[in-house]
């Protein structure tokens, strides 16, 4: 009985400390707020996943590096998704800007915990 109650208590305690993440980022359009799941680590050919759960289309693009240039830009529709390739070189960042409806940028960060767009209330 012990010990199912030590597997029971171990297998539990394993799942609370684990931590949401993904390959490529993953972007989640709400109506109030973005939410960012992000890889570990930098890897070559990183992409970002859109998906939209609002009732309108998303139109955006999307910048990298210190210059800020342009990778690509893109629209979604409403429940629909869009996966980017996003071309980042190893210690850039990218930064999705949405343009219509116009919301603030998100940088998308490597090794970072989920977040959210504004922060969360």
């Amino acid at each position: 009985m012990r010990k199912l109650i030590f597997l029971t208590f171990l297998l539990g305690f394993n799942s609370v400390f684990s931590m949401e993440s993904s390959e490529s980022f993953v972007v989640t359009a709400n109506d109030d707020h973005f939410k960012v799941v992000g890889p570990v680590g930098w890897k070559q050919g990183t992409n970002m996943t859109l998906q939209n759960k609002t009732l309108v289309t998303i139109y955006g693009e999307i910048r990298a590096g210190q210059e800020q240039r342009k990778v690509t830009s893109f629209s979604v529709k409403p429940g629909a998704f869009v996966s980017v390739d996003l071309e980042l070189k190893k210690g850039e960042s990218a930064i999705l800007i949405p343009l219509s409806p116009s919301f603030q940028e998100v940088q998308l960060e490597f090794g970072r915990r989920p977040y959210e767009i504004p922060p969360q209330r």
